[in-house]
C-alpha cells in the first residue's frame, strides 16, 4: 500500500532513487514515521549505526521538522553524519527520510577507536564498529548535498534553494538533555559544546598550500584530489543567521589565507592590507546577498594566489616557455605525464625543452617532477589516510618498493618512518 501523500510515480522514483545512490555511493537510506518508528532501510548495519543516531537525538529534531521541509545536517556522538529529511503533507509531519552515515574525511582506525573507547564499548561491540566503520562511505560534502537536493525534489518536486553546508540547520548531539554524553575521566562533567561539521584538515593544509606555493593551477588541482573550495567548510559560528554565519567563515578563512601568503614570501604590510580591504567588503552594509558574499571569498582567494606567485617569480628569469613547462607540470602531476606529452603540448623538441629546462632550472625535467611528486606524497602522508600502494599508484610510480627507494633517497627517510616522525615532538636542545 502506498505511504500517504505519494503517488504511484514518487514512489518508483524513490525507490530508484535510493539504490542509485547506494550502489554509486553506499549512501544508505532511512524511512521513519513521525514517532521515530522505523519503516524501511537499506543499510547493512542497522543495529551497529542506528544506536548511535538515537542516542544523540533531542527533542529538538521534532520541533524543528513540524515546521519546515528543510533537510537537517546531523552529525552523531561518532562524527557520522546523517541528514534527516522531513516529509510534509498538508502541513503536517507526515514521516522522516534520513540519508547517512558517511564521513568527510578518512578516520584513522586509531582515532576511530578512541572514540569507542570514550563510551566505554565491549570489546565485541568495538570489533564489529571498526569493521563497519571501513564500510562506511568517505564522500565529499557536495557530493552529499547533491544526494539531499535529489531527495528533496523527489518528494516535494522543487528544489530546496541554496543548500550548502553553512545553510544547512544543523543540530546538537550532545545536548544538555543528553544523558549519554561521556563525563571527563577525572570526573567532571563534560562541557555542552554544540558539535558542527568542519572541512577535513587535510582539506585546509591542501587550500593554504596552495597560497604560500602562489599555485595558480589550484582549482585543477583540487578537484583532482577531490578537495574542493565547494566544500570548504570552518564551523558552525551564527546559527539561525545565514548572512553573518557566511560573513564570520570568510573572516576566518581571510585570516588563514593572509598568514599563508605571508609565509610565500609576500610582505606582511601589503598582506594585512590586502586582509582589510577584504573584510571591509564583507562588513559593508550593502554586503548582504549570499552570492556577493561568496564572490568575495574566491576573489580573495584567486587574489592572494597570484599575488604569492607574482612575488615568487620575481627572480626566477626563466623564459616564457619554461614558465609554461613548470606550469603544465604542476597542473598534470597526478598523471603520467612524459617529456614527450610536455614538448607536444608547448611545440618545441624534447631536446630543446629539455635542454634549455636544465639550463635555466638547475635541474631536468625529470628530477624536477620526481622531486614535486614527492613533495605531494608527503602532504598526502601528512594529512591522509593513504596505503603505500594507493601513493605509490597515484604519483605513478612503477611500483611501491621504488617508490619507498626514491621517497628515502629524497628525504633520508623510507616512508613508514617519516609517517612515524610526524608524531613524534621535536626535541628541545639542552642548554
Amino acid at each position: 500500500m502506498r505511504k500517504k501523500g505519494l503517488s504511484m510515480y514518487q514512489t518508483q522514483k524513490l525507490t530508484y532513487l535510493f539504490d542509485s545512490l547506494y550502489a554509486v555511493n553506499n549512501i544508505c537510506f532511512w524511512h521513519y514515521t513521525k514517532d521515530w518508528e522505523l519503516l524501511d532501510t537499506n543499510c547493512p548495519w542497522i543495529n551497529e549505526v542506528r544506536n548511535f543516531f538515537f542516542d544523540s537525538k533531542d527533542n529538538a529534531l521534532k520541533t524543528y521538522a513540524s515546521n519546515s521541509t528543510m533537510p537537517i545536517l546531523y552529525p552523531d556522538r561518532l562524527c557520522l553524519t546523517w541528514a534527516i529529511q522531513p516529509y510534509i503533507v498538508d502541513d503536517n509531519l507526515d514521516s522522516f527520510y534520513v540519508l547517512g552515515p558517511f564521513l568527510n574525511s578518512s578516520v584513522s582506525e586509531i582515532n576511530f577507536k578512541r572514540l569507542l573507547d570514550d563510551w566505554h564499548m565491549s570489546i565485541s561491540s568495538q570489533h564489529r564498529m571498526m569493521e563497519v566503520q571501513k564500510e562506511i562511505p568517505v564522500i565529499p560534502y557536495s557530493l552529499f548535498l547533491q544526494s539531499v537536493r535529489m531527495l528533496y525534489y523527489t518528494l516535494y518536486g522543487k528544489t530546496p534553494g541554496n543548500l550548502t553546508t553553512t545553510s544547512f540547520p544543523t543540530l546538537n548531539p550532545l545536548s544538555s538533555k543528553n544523558t549519554l554524553a561521556p563525563t571527563k575521566k577525572n570526573g567532571s562533567t563534560a562541557h555542552d559544546i554544540t558539535i558542527t561539521e568542519h572541512s577535513s584538515y587535510a582539506m585546509e593544509c591542501a587550500m593554504l598550500k596552495h597560497v604560500e606555493t602562489g599555485n595558480i593551477h589550484y582549482q585543477d588541482e583540487l578537484q583532482n584530489t577531490e578537495l574542493s573550495a565547494d566544500n570548504y567548510l570552518v564551523g558552525l559560528m551564527s546559527p539561525g543567521d545565514i548572512v553573518r554565519q557566511e560573513k564570520d567563515a570568510i573572516i576566518v578563512f581571510v585570516a588563514l589565507i593572509t598568514r599563508a601568503a605571508i609565509r610565500g614570501g609576500m610582505d606582511p604590510d601589503e598582506a594585512y592590507s590586502l586582509s582589510d580591504y577584504y573584510i571591509q567588503q564583507i562588513e559593508s552594509p550593502d554586503c548582504t546577498d549570499l552570492n556577493n558574499i561568496m564572490d568575495i571569498h574566491f576573489l580573495a582567494y584567486d587574489t592572494f594566489i597570484h599575488r604569492v606567485h607574482e612575488i615568487q617569480l620575481q627572480g626566477k628569469e626563466y623564459s616564457p616557455f619554461v614558465n609554461d613547462c613548470i606550469a603544465l607540470i604542476h597542473r598534470n602531476i597526478y598523471e603520467k605525464i612524459t617529456l614527450e606529452d610536455l614538448a607536444e603540448a608547448l611545440g618545441y623538441s624534447t631536446y630543446y625543452l629539455s635542454s634549455q629546462f636544465k639550463k635555466q632550472t638547475g635541474q631536468s625535467i625529470g628530477d624536477y617532477m620526481t622531486d614535486l611528486r614527492i613533495e605531494k606524497a608527503k602532504e598526502m602522508l601528512t594529512y591522509n589516510n593513504i596505503s603505500l600502494t594507493d601513493l605509490s599508484a597515484k604519483l605513478h610510480f612503477s611500483t611501491p618498493s621504488y617508490f619507498s627507494s626514491v621517497f628515502k633517497k629524497r628525504t633520508g627517510l623510507p616512508p613508514s618512518a617519516y609517517v612515524q616522525s610526524l608524531s613524534k615532538p621535536a626535541s628541545s636542545s639542552q642548554p
